[in-house]
């Protein structure tokens, strides 16, 4: 029964990743970067690289597809199959792997334009021009981009200054982190609610085993000695069969408080990283805390 709970629960938060980022420049009111969903493999979340076409018409990575291909089960690497995780057909490749499929040139050449257009959008900086430099970071407490030497000026020493490829990092998984929290604080109530659905349940058992004491009295009472010894027998099989059922919604208790408080640590957890202030600090306490993992596996089961 447990096993049934904790695939509901998995099948509840299934739900597809999102394929689309924000761009480096997003924090600026002005001048940003966007970057086209179709540019972007729903596997990575990253702008294409090498991206090599499916027979279902859905593209990947060329290291996406070799890593699904090594993390399918083992009958399906035997028969030289893989499962595309956008539509879930079953996909066939030959001995050569992944190199028996094709490559989308349309879709390369495409993002090799947009990194060489984005490239070319970077602002410089008005004051250190001279040495061609471009406002590629982010003063969280000015609002505004910075170049490297300007962050290293006493204007910026206490600020909180970071490159704009971490800003979007930060975004990201904040947002992702919080996505996670609001899911699972909802699965928390509904475990709770289970739980009470349970006990209900046990209610009722015992309330249908009382009654059929009653009936099985007046029954025996209306009867001669000999069915004393009958009744005492329809007594324990009563009991028997009211234990049986018992047992099986004690563990299903059991394992519902189990969940219910591996989830609530979990919220705990990440409630303590989203407390952080600044995005280098929430990154790196993110990382000491061991999170990480769990994040980046909650981030593909819901948007």
């Amino acid at each position: 029964m447990s096993d049934m709970l904790l695939n509901d629960f998995l099948a509840s938060v299934d739900v597809k990743p999102p394929c689309e980022m924000q761009s480096e420049d997003h924090l600026s009111n002005s001048n940003s970067i966007g970057i086209p969903t179709e540019l972007l493999c729903p596997h990575c979340f990253e702008l294409y690289d090498m991206p090599l076409f499916l027979p279902c018409s859905h593209t990947f990575c060329r290291d996406c597809t070799q890593s699904l291909i090594s993390s399918s089960d083992k009958m399906m690497q035997q028969r030289s199959r893989f499962i595309c995780p956008t539509c879930r057909n079953i996909i066939k490749y030959g001995p050569e792997g992944v190199d028996c499929l094709p490559r989308n040139v349309n879709l390369e050449q495409a993002v090799t334009r947009f990194k060489l257009e984005s490239k070319a959008k970077y602002t410089n900086c008005s004051r250190h021009h001279q040495f061609n430099m471009q406002l590629i970071m982010w003063c969280d407490d000015c609002g505004k981009k910075v170049c490297p030497l300007c962050a290293l000026e006493d204007t910026h020493k206490d600020h909180k200054v970071a490159p704009l490829t971490v800003f979007k990092k930060y975004k990201e998984v904040r947002q992702r982190l919080e996505k996670a929290t609001e899911v699972l604080t909802g699965k928390m109530e509904e475990i709770g609610g289970n739980i009470l659905s349970v006990k209900e349940v046990m209610t009722k058992i015992e309330s249908k085993a009382d009654r059929l004491k009653k009936k099985v009295d007046a029954e025996c009472d209306e009867m001669a000695n000999q069915v004393e010894i009958r009744r005492k027998t329809m007594y324990q099989d009563i009991q028997n069969a009211t234990a049986k059922k018992q047992r099986k919604r004690k563990e299903e208790i059991r394992s519902l408080k189990n969940h219910y408080n591996q989830t609530k640590e979990l919220i705990e957890k990440f409630s303590a990283v989203l407390e952080t202030d600044g995005p280098t600090e929430f990154l790196k306490k993110l990382s000491g805390s061991g999170l990480s993992h769990q994040v980046e596996e909650i981030s593909k089961i819901f948007p």
